[in-house]
């Protein structure tokens, strides 16, 4: 019975046409019953069936792993963070908890690595981004290496979500993958933890949609709407032309997806259901933007899919370019919400961002084989062009340990970057003087090096010359320039 409330089995939903549903209690010889939003009704009955077969038999496995899957996803879709354990405004809106109840963390916590593998099974097999990232979240805090990772099918989920649909739970898989101690045996799917990694990198504080729509004016308003917040754009007037466009700009995934309920070929149910299907947009938020004679069928599809929101297409054209984006903030919010999850916003992206720059370090200071992580050489140097000046700092110091010339040649062109403000231009030299030490000069006698050593013999600000001079006596560099420096300071 609780599977079948889990896997959300049309004969035991909730009436949809209400966004509130009833839970029956039998209090002594009443019975009596609390209303919850529609969208945890499954959940709470799979936990209260879990529950009963737990008093059958209390060493029944899988009801411990599915009660905690259940949590996890009524807390995920009322709009908390799995991953705290501190209170939220949100948990009022479930009464069928008493005051004080535990947040879902305490209960994976609690239970242990196993069960929480379980718990990751069954959200990469249902592509549930919420329960994830409560499992992860759970597996950080309680497992080590011998818990976390190995040949046993128990852990495989943990690897399997490296390539989840979701992106913040391929990056948060490959950090808990990586926990130290690092491991220091091959494992199976290893070789991805970089690549993730990497990705985290390259989308730091960068978000896509993909936009269909066929009236081209619209199309444009919206496009124009999403870049004002940050999102790259993929658009067409069909479902494939978008897809094609996203490919064309290099966006190897979309964090939210706008339909016309008007497109055709395929018409915005099959998109849907397309979309649904295809693995990296299965966990993916859609908007259907509906038409003057077009709200009856967007609100339909919205009813009958899980993760997709009606945006009105008058709503584009109100003129209050704050008021519109908050309206379709609110959307978005609405549509990740009913996924189990919320939206992957420049900050968290950054964040995440930031986290895999500093594990990258980790894993090379390491010297160990199970990774390789100059193959996040190419996403570290880009980083280093990032806005955040502490995703570049971090970049340099993890580019630093990586022995190849062009991330040593990188880190010496960003500390001599004058658009840099002084102390990050000095950690970035303390960073070439890192590399030299620790790998040696790799950069030989490149255009890179005659600047280096110009920068040292004629640099104005005197602290940033002292910086350049313990890169460029770290790098022994085969051209001496020791009597170079002494004769410029010659004054007769």
């Amino acid at each position: 019975m609780a599977d079948l409330y889990y896997a959300d089995t049309e004969s035991l939903q909730a009436d949809p046409r209400s966004e509130e549903a009833n839970v029956w209690y039998l209090r002594g010889n009443d019975l009596k019953y609390i209303p919850v939003p529609r969208a945890i009704f499954n959940d709470i009955m799979s936990m209260r069936s879990c529950e009963e077969a737990l008093i059958l038999k209390p060493d029944h496995d899988p009801a411990v792993a599915l009660w905690l899957a259940s949590n996890y996803r009524r807390e995920a879709k009322l709009g908390l963070d799995v991953e705290s354990d501190q209170p939220s405004p949100f948990e009022a809106k479930d009464s069928t908890r008493s005051e004080n109840y535990p947040r879902s963390i305490y209960f994976g916590r609690s239970a242990g690595a196993k069960y929480n593998h379980m718990v990751l099974g069954r959200a990469y097999e249902r592509r549930e981004s919420g329960v994830a990232l409560g499992a992860i979240a759970a597996l950080r805090e309680t497992a080590g290496e011998p818990g976390l990772i190995g040949s046993e099918d128990i852990k495989q989920p943990l690897v399997q979500c490296l390539s989840f649909p979701n992106r913040q739970v391929r990056v948060k898989a490959a950090l808990r993958a990586r926990r130290r101690p690092l491991p220091k045996m091959p494992f199976s799917g290893c070789e991805n933890v970089v690549a993730v990694l990497s990705e985290a990198l390259l989308q730091s504080g960068r978000q896509a949609a993909l936009v269909v729509d066929a009236d081209d004016g619209l199309r444009n308003k919206l496009q124009a709407l999403l870049r004002a917040s940050g999102y790259e754009c993929a658009v067409g007037a069909t479902l494939y032309e978008a897809i094609q466009a996203g490919k064309d700009a290099g966006l190897p995934s979309f964090d939210l997806i706008l339909l016309g309920s008007d497109i055709a070929q395929p018409d915005a149910a099959e998109a849907i259901a397309e979309l649904r299907k295809g693995f990296e947009t299965s966990a993916t938020p859609i908007l259907v933007v509906a038409k003057e004679d077009g709200v009856a069928r967007a609100s339909r599809l919205a009813r009958e899919s899980v993760g997709v929101e009606v945006l009105d297409a008058f709503i584009i054209d109100l003129g209050d370019a704050e008021k519109i984006s908050e309206m379709v903030s609110s959307r978005i919010s609405r549509a990740s919400q009913s996924l189990g999850m919320t939206p992957l916003g420049r900050d968290m992206s950054l964040d995440l961002a930031i986290q895999s720059a500093q594990v990258l370090r980790l894993i090379a200071e390491s010297n160990l084989k199970v990774y390789d992580p100059s193959k996040a050489a190419p996403a570290l140097i880009g980083s280093l062009k990032s806005p955040s000046e502490i995703l570049r700092t971090q970049s340099g110091r993890t580019l630093a340990l990586i022995g190849n010339v062009e991330s040593q040649e990188a880190v010496a062109e960003y500390a001599m970057d004058a658009a840099r403000g002084q102390p990050e231009r000095i950690a970035a030299f303390a960073s070439l003087a890192e590399s030299a030490r620790r790998i040696g000069s790799l950069i030989g006698e490149r255009e890179v090096v005659s600047r280096l050593i110009e920068f040292t013999l004629n640099e104005s600000d005197l602290v940033l010359r002292s910086a350049a001079s313990k890169a460029m006596g770290a790098l022994n560099l085969p051209s001496n320039k020791a009597g170079d420096i002494i004769r410029a300071q010659h004054n007769g």
